[in-house]
């Protein structure tokens, strides 16, 4: 009793999440079980009216017959494949909302959102770690150049590892402590050329 209450609510979930898509509306609080899932409508009926849950003892509980490998076997092969059709509805829907999104950021596919989500992750396309130090270097060396238009210097790559280190350490500095960073003309120099 307990399993066919638990498949009846996920089937009603699933169609009640996929109607509310279909409609545009508000997708409904999902159903739950509660403590009388266990219990038959007759069963919960009874309970209900003051009786009790469990069938009267005078009467005598009409016996099943017994049933066979093959008849087994085939209820839960329906049983699954109820399961299966949920499940693919709810894959269905989940691709539909994924697409709708996609589209709403302005892209051309689920893969293409999917690979963003990644790299926003700092997962690369290859299920890597990206490598951000080339952007962290180009960012640098765009900021020397600057720097070095502003002072009127010369861009020189022996002075350019030490401007990177003294730009970093200031970058991270400024970010601790919600500061602005300000480079001055000193920013290629080292503690002892600046000393």
């Amino acid at each position: 009793t307990f399993k066919a209450n638990y498949e009846a609510l996920t089937v009603a979930n699933v169609v009640a999440a996929k109607k509310s898509r279909d409609e545009g509306t508000d997708r409904p609080k999902d159903l739950e079980l509660n403590e009388f899932g266990d219990m038959t409508e007759a069963e919960y009926m009874a309970m209900q009216s003051g009786g009790s849950a469990a069938p009267e003892a005078a009467e005598e509980p009409e016996m099943a017959p017994e049933k066979g490998a093959l008849e087994t076997v085939m209820e839960a092969s329906a049983a699954q494949s109820e399961a299966s059709s949920a499940l693919a509805e709810a894959a269905d829907a989940l691709a539909e909302e994924e697409q709708k999104l996609a589209e709403q950021l302005g892209m051309d596919s689920i893969e293409e959102l999917e690979n963003a989500i990644d790299a926003m992750e700092g997962i690369d396309t290859d299920g890597g770690e990206i490598d951000t130090s080339d952007v962290r270097e180009a960012r640098v060396r765009s900021a020397y150049l600057d720097w070095c238009k502003e002072y009127g210097k010369q861009p020189d790559e022996s002075r350019f590892p030490t401007f990177s280190s003294n730009f970093l350490a200031m970058e991270e500095y400024a970010k601790e402590n919600g500061r602005e960073m300000v480079l001055n003309k000193y920013a290629d120099c080292t503690e002892e050329e600046y000393r």
